[in-house]
């Protein structure tokens, strides 16, 4: 025992005051191994739930990946978020929503196969890995899962019925991806798309639009042929699963350049050029590797290099799309520097087509007063010190005054609204 082994036991078939001793001994060393096993099941157990915990859950996955990539068979992750859980905590205090998570998790423990494994991934998050399963019986699965969970009367405050729902992404090894840390960011780009699709969903990650580009570029034409806000908004919302720090940033650009293009007196087809721009030109993006787009810290001179291509390969991507042929010029040089210094190609001054110079400004507000793996977040007065600083540089020095005079316009309007 004293190496560790708490197992051993003292094998003495006596009767007499050593016997008795042994006895003692091996009863004690059982007492000991016991307790030690159960710290270490409570070690790998979320209290709330009693699903297994997000550590365990790493570990789980990366043996069932090994494993499934051994024997060449396939396994698939489900990643369960409920919907709304904020309102449920706001509404009935955080001890219901404790109750919720308890109930919910019981539920799932007995709604998954001996051979799954259900953890509680995190917050309302939840986790399933269901080895040996395809992306469709996958769905299956979670389809009848999400509708039974619909169906489940909740109980809170020992008096109160509340019904939840969930949203849920799917990935499937090895088609979405061979890796532990590339499999979840798929099922959580999915799990991300089923949100902003309305919620209550079930989405497999090879629906989402950035799948869809890189497996069959030319469906995606076709719906984008139909010029329709929806497409945009979903082109939008799949760049933006792919850059978590980027989330609620095209909602925030497009706001932007619409209020700046009102200032200007731009015509109604121009505005929607903009709008149409603001969701859609960092559609490159999806082809540029996430490491490099998910790296914390600078990056490197070869990595900006990439970066670099994203307009480019946005406009590569959408040249063939005729309804939105006036939106490209603003998506291909939004990156441009009024004094020549930006790319792709040292454009200047006037040369740079006016919506991408508006898109431009647009663009930068957000991304500092956002936070980046690149930069810290900067505070609104930060930022126009920055924009000011950068005027005749980075932007065009009318552009930059009249946005500036909209911000603090909107702080007055805030501020002088009667109560």
């Amino acid at each position: 025992m004293s190496n560790g082994e708490l197992a051993s036991r003292v094998n003495i078939q006596r009767q007499d005051e050593i016997g008795q001793l042994a006895h003692a001994f091996n009863k004690m060393a059982a007492s000991i191994q016991e307790s030690h096993n159960e710290l270490v099941r409570l070690s790998s157990v979320d209290g709330l739930t009693g699903l297994y915990n997000h550590r365990e859950f790493q570990k789980r996955l990366e043996a069932e990946i090994n494993r499934a990539s051994r024997h060449g068979s396939t396994l698939s992750l489900l990643l369960i978020d409920i919907d709304y859980f904020k309102k449920v905590n706001d509404t009935y205090g955080h001890q219901s929503g404790d109750e919720v998570l308890h109930i919910l998790g019981d539920f799932i423990l007995k709604k998954i196969r001996i051979s799954d494994f259900a953890a509680r991934y995190g917050g309302e998050e939840f986790s399933i890995i269901l080895p040996e399963t395809t992306s469709s019986n996958a769905f299956i699965f979670s389809e009848r899962l999400r509708k039974e969970i619909n169906l489940l009367a909740t109980t809170v405050l020992g008096k109160e019925t509340i019904n939840i729902t969930v949203s849920i992404g799917i990935a499937t090894f090895p088609e979405d991806s061979s890796k532990r840390e590339w499999l979840i960011k798929a099922a959580d780009q999915a799990l991300y798309f089923a949100k902003q699709k309305g919620r209550n969903k079930s989405i497999l990650y090879g629906e989402t639009i950035k799948a869809v580009f890189e497996k069959k570029p030319y469906e995606v034409q076709a719906l984008l042929e139909k010029a329709e806000d929806w497409i945009f908004k979903d082109i939008a919302t799949s760049v933006e699963a792919r850059l978590p720090y980027r989330r609620g940033h095209y909602e925030a650009v497009c706001k932007t350049v619409q209020q700046i293009a009102q200032e200007f007196h731009l015509s109604d087809n121009e505005k929607r050029t903009l709008r149409i721009a603001a969701m859609i030109s960092d559609i490159g993006a999806l082809h540029i590797p996430a490491e490099t787009l998910l790296k914390p810290g600078p990056l490197n001179e070869e990595e900006w290099k990439v970066v670099k291509t994203h307009p480019e390969l946005s406009v590569k991507l959408l040249s063939n799309v005729l309804n939105i042929q006036d939106v490209l010029p603003a998506i291909q040089f939004h990156h441009e520097h009024y004094d020549g210094s930006g790319y792709p190609s040292g454009l200047k001054g006037d040369e740079i087509p006016l919506l991408a110079r508006i898109l431009s400004i647009a663009d930068a507000y957000h991304a500092m007063t956002s936070v980046s793996p690149y930069r810290r977040k900067l505070s609104r007065e930060e930022t126009i010190n920055e924009l000011r600083f950068d005027s005749g540089k980075k932007y065009d020095p009318r552009i930059v005054e009249v946005f500036i005079e909209t911000l603090y316009s909107q702080e007055k309007e805030l501020f002088d609204y009667p109560a």
